[in-house]
């Protein structure tokens, strides 16, 4: 997890924050690209003011001075459940409100093209469930958020056990890949330090 545009303060436990000057921060796993599959991961929202949270993909970059954030752009899917609009290139209305201590669950089905937003394990009996169909990232999607400054929020890549079930059909964490992309980069860095 790093900052994306803009300064946010991130700590270990995955908790991220907008700092007083950061504008419209992003945060996200910019290194741990999924291209192919099903993949959730959770956020728990510690304040519940203006957010962006969901997905992007390899040609998002964010812009935290214009307030472009996740889903801002062509780029990037994103929920937002303070204005209860959904984010993609604009924004519509949709989606349930949320409130501080509310979880997040975001999905992504790369093999269907759908992204999917939950809160607290419920989907389409509030309003939440599939946002977009016919998503076809550039490169893949990474988990990514948005924030305004002193907005407050912890994710779960799965790292943890998760607050609500992921949906059915074989949802996997994220964290799976990060250990993937962490265990090639290691076995890389060894096979060039024997050279």
């Amino acid at each position: 997890m790093r900052v994306v545009s803009g300064e946010a303060a991130i700590a270990r436990d995955l908790t991220a924050e907008g700092v007083a000057a950061g504008g419209f921060a992003s945060v996200g796993c910019r290194g741990c690209l999924l291209d192919a599959g099903r993949w959730y991961f959770e956020v728990r929202l510690l304040t519940a003011g203006c957010m962006q949270l969901g997905w992007a993909d390899a040609g998002y970059l964010g812009n935290a001075e214009t307030g472009d954030g996740v889903g801002d752009g062509p780029h990037s899917w994103a929920y937002d459940g303070w204005r209860q609009y959904r984010w993609h290139d604009g924004h519509r209305e949709w989606g349930a409100r949320w409130a501080p201590g509310d979880v997040v669950g975001v999905g992504c089905d790369l093999d269907a093209g759908t992204v999917s937003f939950y809160l607290n394990g419920r989907g389409e009996e509030v309003g939440m469930g599939v946002a977009f169909e016919g998503v076809r990232p550039a490169g893949g999607l990474w988990p990514c958020a948005s924030f305004n400054r002193r907005e407050r929020v912890r994710f779960n890549l799965g790292h943890r056990g998760f607050a609500f079930p992921p949906p059915p059909g074989g949802y996997r964490p994220v964290v799976e890949r990060v250990r993937e992309v962490t265990a090639a980069f290691a076995a890389l860095r060894e096979r060039l330090a024997g050279r």
